[in-house]
This record gives C-alpha cells, structure tokens and sequence, in this order.
C-alpha cells in the first residue's frame, strides 16, 4: 500500500476509535456530574479523544519524518523499507520483506535484487540470493563478484567465517541502530504534546463559558 493510503486508514481509524471512546466518556459523564456543569463536561469528553489522538499521530508522523531524513531509514509506513549501507548505498525493501535489494540512494539504481542474506563489513557486502547464488558487492569501488557456493564466497573473504543473517533481520536491526533513543524521545514528546493540546483545549471551554456566566450577570 502506498504511504497515502496508509495514512488515510490510520486518520479513519483513529476518527472510529474515537468516536467511540468519546461516546463511552459521554455517558460516564452524563452519570456523574450534575445538570449544571454537565454541558461544558460533556462537549469536552466527546472531543477529548478526537483531540489527543489527532495530536499524538501528527507529531508522531512528523518526528518520525525528521529522523527518516537524517538518518537515511524509512518512516515505518508504506511499501516501501529501506536503511542505508556505506558510500551512498542502502538495502531496499519494495511490497514484500522476503528479499532486499541494494541500490543507489542519489540515483535509485538498483544493482542488485532478491537478496535473502547479508552481511556487511566496512565496505564490503557479503550476501545471499534467492537462487542459492552468493556475491560480493564492494561499495566503494562499485565491483560485483558472484559464486556458486558459499565456499566460494568465504575464498574471496581470505577464508575468514562468514555471519550472513536473513535480510530482514539484518534490516530491523540496521534501523534500530539508526533510530536510537530518538525513537522513544519522539514518542514521550508526542504524548506530551497531546496532553499540552487537551490541557490547553479544557482551559479555552472553561475560559468561554466563564465568559457566558458573566455576561448573563451583567
């Protein structure tokens, strides 16, 4: 699914979720407190949900936007996956997170496809395909080497034992190295936007009505 789409079924989610959270806070509402100060509770606690999940997803795009940008890693939703390798290269996920491929971050071209395992080492990528055929693909001089065995493979490495783990193992933990503490930073920002959001929202309805009250006085 592309990321459009994606985004517009996490906005209809969220207006279902909250339709019904803020119906649910309704009736509690409407069972506590009193007729007097019910109306301004009640407009609030249907609007609550609606305003702290709206907020939450915003900020959460948002900041997972900016890391993907410096980081060089995708923003977690679409079909599209990616984290980088060195000189300008980055392992690519397109639909389906079975095979990676490597291509090119400036020009998107893509020199090799249907990885299945993989292994980097400074600049060297060390790798499986999914018809058992091995390489080795040195990304600074943009040289590519295939073998018929992983025997083969482990020869042009100077017979040093190779750890080549699935693709997208080796994915997840690339962009988890790449995210860091990030990661949890933007999510506690957020929800502290949110609740900075809700708490500002309360304070204007409290300020209006407030101001009804007085003007009935007068």
């Amino acid at each position: 699914m592309g990321i459009g789409f994606v985004i517009l079924f996490h906005l209809i989610a969220i207006f279902i979720l909250s339709f019904i959270i803020g119906i649910i806070a309704v009736i509690i509402v409407s069972f506590i407190l009193d007729k007097q100060k019910r109306t301004r509770k009640l407009f609030f606690a249907f609007c609550a949900p609606f305003i702290g999940f709206y907020t939450l997803y915003i900020c959460a795009f948002i900041g997972s936007t900016i890391i993907s940008q410096t980081k060089g890693i995708d923003i977690g939703i679409g079909d599209t996956w990616y984290v980088p390798l060195n000189n300008s290269y980055k392992l690519l996920f397109i639909d389906i997170p079975d095979y990676g491929s490597i291509s090119d971050k400036n020009t998107g071209e893509i020199f090799l496809s249907d990885i299945s395992e993989i292994e980097q080492r400074n600049d060297l990528i060390f790798g499986k395909m999914s018809s058992d055929e091995y390489f080795l693909f040195n990304t600074e001089t943009r040289e590519l080497s295939k073998f018929e065995s992983e025997k083969g493979l482990t020869s042009s490495s100077g017979n040093q034992k190779l750890s080549l783990k699935n693709v997208y193992d080796f994915y997840s933990e690339r962009k988890s190295e790449a995210r860091g503490y990030w990661f949890y930073l933007i999510g506690i920002l957020s929800l502290l936007f949110s609740i900075g959001h809700l708490w500002i929202v309360n304070y204007i309805i409290l300020f209006f009505s407030f101001s009804k009250r007085l003007i009935k006085l007068k």
